[in-house]
């Protein structure tokens, strides 16, 4: 997998974290990529980072998405709890990250 990341970016720091809990952070390669750069816009329609190009070469972008994206691979305990309240307070939780 492969991150478009700015260090600046608390949004990228969220999906860092987020592949750190998860145990995979060493699957993902960072790529600084500036917003001008055609590369970035060639992941992401938006220009933006966090950008994420995983392993099967899907896109994927806006933090909240790669974290769920995140939160299905690995083996370790899920981020996310299933519908209902808790759901509810993880991703809470998360936009306040």
């Amino acid at each position: 997998m492969k991150l478009a990341f700015s260090a600046a970016s608390p949004y990228v720091r969220k999906v860092v974290a987020c592949a750190i809990a998860r145990g995979i952070d060493g699957q993902i390669e960072k790529a600084k990529i500036g917003t001008t750069d055609p590369a970035l816009l060639a992941m992401n329609p938006l220009s933006k980072v966090p950008s994420l190009a995983t392993a099967d070469g899907m896109m994927l972008y806006d933090s909240p998405v790669i974290c769920e994206y995140i939160d299905s691979i690995g083996s370790a305990p899920p981020l996310f709890p299933p519908a209902g309240p808790a759901r509810w307070t993880a991703i809470r939780q998360g936009a306040l990250g």
